[in-house]
């Protein structure tokens, strides 16, 4: 839902599919805490 949103200028939390830790550690490293993070 969040691509759509992000397609149509509508503000959404800063967001990342997340494939292993390293993707985590530099998505805190970009955008900072709190994260959450969900299963798909």
């Amino acid at each position: 839902m969040k691509m759509p949103l992000c397609e149509a200028n509508i503000d959404v939390p800063a967001f990342a599919l997340i494939n292993n830790v390293l993707d985590i550690i530099n998505f805190v490293k970009h955008n900072g805490y709190p994260v959450l993070a969900k299963p798909r």
